[in-house]
């Protein structure tokens, strides 16, 4: 849980504690991830840093779409993982993170 400065957050960063303006109004909830329109919003309402989860390992895209995967997996090894996630949030970060990681993975082999 690295705390880390305004100018070193980077699109897709999860947070790993709330966010909070000055006047302490919440502004991105802990476990959303960050993103462009996020970060100008922080410069504008002052936010000097943020505790991030480590950040996503290198080739995994944490902005795609919820339930997306990779071209050259088949149709059957998606539906099962489409199985397997189907009562989850695909919304949220994490749970996408992890259908991500899971696709990628089972495309390899």
């Amino acid at each position: 849980m690295p705390l880390l400065p305004l100018d070193r957050l980077e699109i897709g960063m999860v947070l790993d504690a709330d966010v909070h303006d000055r006047n302490d109004r919440l502004l991105l909830p802990k476990g959303e991830s960050i993103n462009d329109r996020r970060l100008r919003q922080f410069k504008i309402w002052g936010v000097v840093e943020a505790f991030v989860l480590k950040p996503a390992p290198e080739g995994i895209e944490t902005t795609g779409a919820a339930g997306s995967a990779p071209p050259e997996m088949d149709e059957a090894h998606l539906l099962v993982l489409k199985e397997r996630y189907s009562h989850c949030d695909m919304d949220h970060p994490v749970i996408r993170t992890l259908f991500e990681i899971s696709t990628l993975r089972s495309s390899r082999g």
